[in-house]
């Protein structure tokens, strides 16, 4: 991680990348690795301003490039009322001295500039065309680049087309899904149809984002490709449309209060990120007894299982660590981490600021080590392949296998008598459905929902815990092929 200046915060890969340039004009892409998104910035070279689309919370990072680039804002833009985090733009537009402007679909109280249907948005040589594009909200825009020759080059699509899918349409509620898969048809058979297959798109979802489903890991796309290979732009007809598009899978519950934060004009939190400090491991106990807070630890699986906290959540921050804490843990909640070095802290600390955990009280100094020093136990987790799973059944021990993958994913490879309870509902379920007489063998896809898992189950006083660390593929021993016999 570097900074520039006391207040300027890249995560690692998380620096701008420019993925387009005309004589004039230019884009640089600012991912949030933890989101699976991306923001962006639109200069040009000639009058020195800038535009910045779909700006995180954390806004020293924006701040930082204009400043590298030596441009000014000239707006700050949103395609949508983001539900996955909270909308840094407001707050960017007041401590750079540019305009904020959002749909004129939205009913916001705040200052703020009301964006039309083919509004003009002038930039340098160039100028931003706002397009209605329903589908993944109802107030959804986009923005059309176009270069001093009046061509469109870019297409900022937010969530109404993604690589390979476009967001999903069921955020607000089953009320509303029916709508606004038909607005999504509209917006990519109508709306984007007379644009040309040349046209570059920036989504703002991108792999890794619980805002989409299917979608590839591409940061731009084109217009041509996704015509050829996006399965909703080959849709012939509604209908199918309907079929291909909605797919029923689950999305963080936290994803209602960032839009509600949005929708007031964020909630801003300066242009800096602090340090967090050091929490003693006397302290902590202390704090952990009392209930005053839950102990978040984001080291890899491995390194938990070794010894932890006891009663610590483990989320690793080698995954998706923002959306699992949001779906696992209230906005309110107190944390304390506990990491792997400050690179890590930092990454998880801002990861949870961008989605509005503003509870983080500090982070265990000196690591697990010191707290056992300082006389307490820390606790194990034992881990064990599908192959060691196998043999243990074979042996008729008493046993529970618990898969917490989807139902869609159990439905297909499973563990012969498993029990499917998905991650998001285990601790609401798990004391009601599983034996505590027996071991628990917790296992997901790759491992690392079923880390996440096993510390629940530890929490809620299940003993022992051993998470499984491939998927259910490996369960069934490989049959060796018979050999051949030799040619003669």
């Amino acid at each position: 991680m570097t900074s520039r200046g006391p207040n300027a915060v890249h995560l690692p890969h998380e620096f701008p990348r420019r993925v387009w340039r005309s004589d004039d004009l230019y884009v640089d892409v600012l991912p949030a690795a933890d989101l699976g998104n991306s923001s962006f910035v639109v200069g040009d070279r000639n009058s020195r301003e800038a535009i910045v689309i779909d700006a995180t919370r954390d806004v020293s990072r924006y701040l930082d490039v204009l400043e590298r680039s030596k441009v000014s804002l000239r707006w700050a833009l949103d395609t949508h009322l983001h539900a996955d985090f909270i909308s840094g733009g407001k707050q960017l537009a007041d401590l750079a001295g540019g305009r904020f402007g959002i749909s004129a679909d939205i009913d916001a109280s705040f200052g703020h500039e009301r964006l039309a249907e083919r509004q003009r948005i002038e930039l340098g040589s160039g100028h931003l065309t706002v397009l209605k594009s329903p589908g993944h909200t109802p107030e959804h825009i986009s923005f059309l680049l176009h270069d001093s020759s009046g061509a469109a080059r870019v297409l900022f699509s937010g969530g109404s087309l993604m690589a390979g899918t476009a967001a999903r349409p069921d955020l607000l509620g089953p009320r509303y899904t029916n709508s606004l898969v038909r607005a999504e048809y509209v917006t990519l058979h109508e709306t984007y149809a007379p644009l040309a297959g040349t046209v570059g798109v920036l989504p703002t979802h991108a792999g890794g984002s619980f805002c989409g489903v299917g979608t590839r890991s591409d940061q731009m796309t084109s217009l041509g490709r996704e015509r050829r290979t996006n399965p909703l732009l080959q849709a012939h007809g509604p209908v199918e449309f309907f079929t291909r598009y909605l797919s029923g899978l689950p999305y963080p519950t936290y994803y209602g209060e960032p839009r509600a934060a949005n929708v007031e004009g964020g909630r801003p939190i300066g242009p800096g990120i602090p340090d967090l400090p050091p929490i003693a491991p006397e302290e902590l106990e202390r704090m952990r007894r009392q209930a005053e807070v839950t102990v978040l630890d984001v080291r890899p699986s491995a390194q938990f299982e070794t010894g932890h906290i006891p009663g610590s959540l483990s989320i690793p921050a080698d995954g998706p660590v923002s959306a699992w804490v949001g779906w696992l843990r209230p906005s309110s909640v107190s944390l304390v981490l506990v990491d792997s070095g400050p690179e890590t802290r930092r990454v998880v600390q801002v990861a949870l600021l961008r989605i509005g955990f503003d509870g983080l009280r500090g982070y265990l100094a000196g690591g697990v080590e010191a707290y056992r020093t300082a006389g307490f136990a820390p606790m194990a987790t034992h881990r064990v392949t599908m192959a060691n799973l196998r043999r243990t059944m074979e042996t008729g021990a008493a046993l529970t296998v618990l898969d917490v993958r989807n139902p869609a994913e159990a439905a297909g490879a499973h563990v012969p008598g498993s029990v499917n309870i998905p991650l998001p509902r285990l601790e609401r379920d798990a004391s009601g459905i599983l034996d505590r007489s027996a071991p628990v063998f917790v296992h997901c896809q790759s491992g690392y929902r079923a880390g996440i898992a096993a510390s629940i189950l530890e929490r809620l006083g299940f003993a022992p815990v051993l998470r499984v660390t491939d998927g259910p593929e490996r369960w069934a021993p490989r049959r060796k092929q018979a050999r051949r016999p030799r040619a003669h």
